[in-house]
């Protein structure tokens, strides 16, 4: 067993060019190496990327935030440098009952490193003393280095179920290019639909020392940020730059000791990846818990786990999530005595795993729509639709129902809520638009205005395109 050929870890406090790193801990030592620095050839240009994407775990943040576990042997996720981009991911608080759309981007310089590295003058002198050498320059060292800059930024909806979570995500998946005018509409039109229970956080390294959010609630400033953010990279990008992560390899490609205790620190990496994953997995599970926990009159307990068990729950997980960090703490500062979680817990005496699921979890109760509420009949064939809404236009619902009849199946148990949905508003003043034959064979509605979820005021004229 050996150490890796390389690691790339998020930038901290204490790191540069030649600066030696105990390996287990991530943390920095004195200088050990020197060497020309330079950056890789024909790689002067920067390289960009951004995206929008749906999560649904606490581990989709950490890879953009640069402290995915398979990337970097479990270190990253540990060390200083990644503390605050891991309270982040943690506080947009990922569960099943909410939508958590993420924003992000990042802009990488020409990457930069020591070609040709050798020891410094002052680790040559102590470097057959293996103990001595360890203690003050560790068996890593900082070779190259990544500036730029990183963007995250996260809203999260509360919508009470996962289906609707999933609905709303369908929604906005057409205006995934970010800068584009129906992204814009988009955005504002469920800004204005869920503004109570909308919330939105975000994360930068580098970019203007200005990026702010006015409004909690408001997306669009997340991607206005963005744009600022990739914008000063064109315009100063000395000025924005930051170090955001860097590359380590062991001091035995120098002219150096072999590393110590290779077994021990192979046995510490695999405890910090298992650690890493694991805190992962229970930071969702505490989130979901105490999510419903805080609101409790969003669900439904009689057929399963009672509140009290579901704030049993919580704590549970939340101890395991307190003993695997300790237990990844040792494995950094000790490796000789690392061990995993269940063997750390015996020798500390205390339990392990604590955390447990409920038999039977609590019904989210959604959100009870207004009867003016548009319904999304996108999709649906438009004969029946339309031949609904006119039947409706002139005559009562039941009375529509049983004229139409069979014609009405193909929208299944929807059609009843079709027919008060038309009547609630037409009866209110609300006008009508058909266009396209509705009759034609095969022929559905291709769009609606309003769209789905948006409550139809007695001004508002309902467009359907067929």
């Amino acid at each position: 067993m050996a150490l890796p050929d390389q690691v790339k870890v998020a930038y901290s406090e204490g790191y540069d060019f030649g600066i030696g790193v105990n390996y287990a801990s991530g943390g920095p030592k004195n200088k050990a190496v020197t060497g020309d620095i330079s950056a890789v050839e024909l790689a002067a240009g920067d390289i960009v990327g951004y995206q929008i994407s749906r999560v649904t775990s606490t581990s989709e943040i950490e890879k953009a935030l640069g402290i995915s576990v398979e990337a970097d042997y479990g270190l990253s996720a540990f060390v200083a440098g990644a503390s605050a981009r891991f309270s982040f991911a943690q506080s947009v608080k990922v569960q099943a009952s909410s939508l958590v759309l993420m924003v992000s981007a990042t802009v990488r310089r020409a990457f930069q490193q020591i070609d040709k590295p050798r020891l410094t003058e002052a680790a040559s002198e102590v470097a057959r003393n293996p103990t001595l050498f360890a203690q003050r320059y560790g068996d890593m060292f900082v070779r190259g280095v990544n500036s730029g800059g990183l963007f995250v930024g996260c809203f999260r909806l509360d919508t009470g179920s996962s289906q609707m979570s999933t609905d709303i995500s369908a929604e906005l998946a057409g205006s995934y290019g970010l800068f584009s005018t129906e992204a814009e509409i988009k955005f504002k039109d469920v800004q204005r639909r869920f503004r109570s229970n909308l919330s939105v956080s975000m994360y930068h390294e580098g970019g203007p020392v200005d990026l702010h959010i006015d409004g909690v609630d408001n997306p669009l400033e997340l991607l206005q940020n963005m744009n600022k953010f990739l914008e000063s990279f064109k315009t100063q990008p000395n000025e924005v730059s930051v170090p955001y992560s860097v590359t380590m390899a062991p001091l035995t490609i120098v002219d150096g000791p072999a590393p110590l205790n290779e077994i021990d620190l192979q046995h510490a990496q695999d405890v910090l990846i298992f650690c890493a994953k694991h805190r992962t997995a229970l930071v969702d599970q505490v989130n979901s818990f105490q999510f419903i926990a805080d609101h409790q009159s969003r669900f439904k307990f009689e057929n399963g786990a009672s509140p009290q068990e579901i704030q049993r729950a919580s704590e549970c997980a939340q101890s395991d999530l307190d003993l695997v960090a300790r237990c990844a703490s040792r494995a950094m500062n000790d490796p000789g005595e690392a061990d995993f979680p269940n063997a750390f817990a015996a020798a500390v005496h205390e339990d392990y795993p604590r955390s447990f699921m409920p038999a039977v979890m609590p019904v989210p109760i959604p959100f009870v729509l207004a009867p003016n509420t548009m319904p999304n009949f996108v999709g649906r064939p438009a004969d029946p639709v339309i031949s609904l809404l006119a039947c409706i236009n002139m005559e009562g619902i039941d009375h529509c129902l049983s004229f139409l009849g069979p014609m009405l199946d193909v929208l299944g148990e929807e059609k009843r809520l079709f027919a008060d949905f038309f009547f609630t508003v037409l009866r209110s003043g609300t006008q009508i638009d058909v266009r396209g034959d509705s009759s034609v064979s095969g022929s559905i509605v291709r769009s609606q205005f309003p769209p789905a979820g948006v409550e139809v005021p007695s001004t508002a004229t309902m467009v359907f395109e067929c």
